[in-house]
Protein backbone atom coordinates (compact mmCIF):
# COMPACT_ATOMS: atom_id res chain seq x y z
CA UNK A 1 0.00 0.00 0.00
CA UNK A 2 2.86 2.39 0.79
CA UNK A 3 4.31 1.78 -2.67
CA UNK A 4 0.94 2.56 -4.25
CA UNK A 5 0.60 5.80 -2.30
CA UNK A 6 4.14 6.90 -3.24
CA UNK A 7 3.50 6.10 -6.92
CA UNK A 8 0.23 8.04 -6.93
CA UNK A 9 1.89 11.01 -5.25
CA UNK A 10 4.63 11.08 -7.89
CA UNK A 11 2.09 10.66 -10.73
CA UNK A 12 0.34 13.78 -9.46
CA UNK A 13 3.63 15.69 -9.39
CA UNK A 14 3.49 16.25 -5.63
CA UNK A 15 6.54 16.42 -3.44
CA UNK A 16 6.41 15.03 0.07
CA UNK A 17 6.66 18.60 1.37
CA UNK A 18 3.65 19.68 -0.70
CA UNK A 19 1.63 16.63 0.39
CA UNK A 20 2.57 17.40 4.00
CA UNK A 21 1.37 20.99 3.59
CA UNK A 22 -1.86 19.84 1.92
CA UNK A 23 -2.74 17.14 4.46
CA UNK A 24 -1.25 18.49 7.67
CA UNK A 25 0.62 15.20 8.11
CA UNK A 26 4.21 15.68 9.28
CA UNK A 27 6.88 15.23 6.63
CA UNK A 28 8.66 12.65 8.78
CA UNK A 29 5.44 10.57 9.01
CA UNK A 30 4.96 10.71 5.23
CA UNK A 31 8.58 9.72 4.67
CA UNK A 32 8.26 6.79 7.07
CA UNK A 33 5.02 5.72 5.39
CA UNK A 34 6.52 5.72 1.90
CA UNK A 35 9.74 4.01 3.01
CA UNK A 36 7.82 1.36 4.94
CA UNK A 37 9.69 2.24 8.12
CA UNK A 38 6.68 3.68 9.94
CA UNK A 39 3.32 2.30 11.00
CA UNK A 40 0.97 5.27 11.02
CA UNK A 41 -2.60 5.14 12.21
CA UNK A 42 -5.41 4.39 9.81
CA UNK A 43 -6.51 8.03 10.00
CA UNK A 44 -3.17 9.23 8.62
CA UNK A 45 -3.22 6.76 5.73
CA UNK A 46 -6.85 7.63 4.92
CA UNK A 47 -6.07 11.37 4.93
CA UNK A 48 -3.12 10.87 2.57
CA UNK A 49 -5.14 8.57 0.31
CA UNK A 50 -8.02 11.07 0.22
CA UNK A 51 -5.65 13.92 -0.74
CA UNK A 52 -4.50 11.74 -3.66
CA UNK A 53 -8.07 10.93 -4.76
CA UNK A 54 -7.90 7.39 -3.34
CA UNK A 55 -9.58 5.38 -0.60
CA UNK A 56 -8.40 2.51 1.61
CA UNK A 57 -10.32 -0.75 1.63
CA UNK A 58 -9.94 -4.47 2.18
CA UNK A 59 -8.79 -6.15 -1.05
CA UNK A 60 -11.16 -8.41 -2.92
CA UNK A 61 -14.90 -8.57 -3.16
CA UNK A 62 -16.80 -7.44 -0.10
CA UNK A 63 -18.43 -10.06 2.08
CA UNK A 64 -20.66 -7.52 3.81
CA UNK A 65 -24.35 -8.14 3.26
CA UNK A 66 -25.74 -5.35 1.10
CA UNK A 67 -29.16 -4.22 0.15
CA UNK A 68 -29.92 -1.92 -2.75
CA UNK A 69 -30.48 1.05 -0.46
CA UNK A 70 -27.62 0.41 1.98
CA UNK A 71 -24.44 -0.35 0.04
CA UNK A 72 -21.02 0.82 1.18
CA UNK A 73 -20.99 3.96 -0.96
CA UNK A 74 -24.35 4.98 0.51
CA UNK A 75 -23.13 4.37 4.08
CA UNK A 76 -19.97 6.44 3.53
CA UNK A 77 -21.96 9.26 1.90
CA UNK A 78 -24.36 9.30 4.88
CA UNK A 79 -21.52 9.39 7.41
CA UNK A 80 -19.78 12.20 5.50
CA UNK A 81 -23.06 14.14 5.32
CA UNK A 82 -23.34 13.72 9.10
CA UNK A 83 -19.99 15.48 9.47
CA UNK A 84 -17.59 12.58 9.98
CA UNK A 85 -14.09 12.93 8.53
CA UNK A 86 -13.44 10.58 5.61
CA UNK A 87 -11.14 8.35 7.67
CA UNK A 88 -13.85 7.33 10.15
CA UNK A 89 -16.32 5.72 7.72
CA UNK A 90 -13.48 4.06 5.84
CA UNK A 91 -12.07 2.47 8.99
CA UNK A 92 -15.55 1.41 10.05
CA UNK A 93 -16.04 -0.31 6.69
CA UNK A 94 -12.63 -1.99 6.92
CA UNK A 95 -13.46 -3.15 10.46
CA UNK A 96 -16.90 -4.41 9.47
CA UNK A 97 -15.42 -6.21 6.48
CA UNK A 98 -12.82 -7.91 8.67
CA UNK A 99 -15.50 -8.86 11.21
CA UNK A 100 -17.60 -10.40 8.43
CA UNK A 101 -14.58 -12.35 7.17
CA UNK A 102 -14.01 -13.64 10.71
CA UNK A 103 -17.65 -14.75 10.83
CA UNK A 104 -17.42 -16.52 7.46
CA UNK A 105 -14.20 -18.28 8.44
CA UNK A 106 -15.74 -19.16 11.81
CA UNK A 107 -13.13 -17.71 14.15
CA UNK A 108 -13.81 -15.73 17.29
CA UNK A 109 -12.40 -12.34 18.16
CA UNK A 110 -10.39 -14.00 20.94
CA UNK A 111 -8.88 -16.57 18.57
CA UNK A 112 -7.94 -13.88 16.06
CA UNK A 113 -6.48 -11.67 18.78
CA UNK A 114 -4.32 -14.53 20.09
CA UNK A 115 -3.21 -15.52 16.57
CA UNK A 116 -1.99 -12.04 15.65
CA UNK A 117 -0.75 -11.00 19.09
CA UNK A 118 -3.43 -8.46 20.01
CA UNK A 119 -5.48 -7.96 23.13
CA UNK A 120 -9.05 -9.24 22.78
CA UNK A 121 -10.23 -5.71 23.63
CA UNK A 122 -8.32 -4.30 20.66
CA UNK A 123 -10.28 -6.48 18.26
CA UNK A 124 -13.56 -5.80 20.06
CA UNK A 125 -13.03 -2.02 20.12
CA UNK A 126 -12.61 -1.94 16.34
CA UNK A 127 -16.36 -2.41 15.95
CA UNK A 128 -17.60 -0.09 18.69
CA UNK A 129 -18.69 3.18 17.08
CA UNK A 130 -19.69 4.60 20.47
CA UNK A 131 -16.08 4.56 21.71
CA UNK A 132 -14.41 4.96 18.32
CA UNK A 133 -10.62 4.99 18.14
CA UNK A 134 -8.48 4.64 15.07
CA UNK A 135 -6.56 1.41 14.68
CA UNK A 136 -2.97 1.35 13.55
CA UNK A 137 -2.22 0.19 10.04
CA UNK A 138 -0.06 -2.52 11.63
CA UNK A 139 -3.06 -3.91 13.55
CA UNK A 140 -5.31 -3.86 10.49
CA UNK A 141 -2.58 -5.36 8.29
CA UNK A 142 -2.05 -8.21 10.80
CA UNK A 143 -5.78 -8.94 10.88
CA UNK A 144 -5.96 -8.85 7.08
CA UNK A 145 -3.00 -11.20 6.74
CA UNK A 146 -4.52 -13.66 9.20
CA UNK A 147 -7.78 -13.59 7.22
CA UNK A 148 -6.02 -14.05 3.88
CA UNK A 149 -6.42 -10.55 2.50
CA UNK A 150 -4.72 -7.15 2.63
CA UNK A 151 -5.47 -3.45 2.63
CA UNK A 152 -5.33 -1.68 -0.71
CA UNK A 153 -5.81 1.80 -2.09
CA UNK A 154 -8.15 2.32 -5.02
CA UNK A 155 -9.46 5.42 -6.79
CA UNK A 156 -12.04 7.14 -4.59
CA UNK A 157 -14.66 6.84 -7.31
CA UNK A 158 -14.01 3.11 -7.98
CA UNK A 159 -16.96 0.78 -7.42
CA UNK A 160 -17.11 -0.74 -3.97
Amino acid sequence: MATDLARERRLRGLTLRRLSATTGVALSVLTGLEQGSGWPGFETVAIVADALGLRVQVAGPSLLPQTEDQDQATMVAAWLAAGYKVAIPLQLLVSLELRERMRVVGVSKSAVARAVGLRHNTVTEMYDIGDFRFSSIRTLAALCAYLGTRLEVVPADAPW
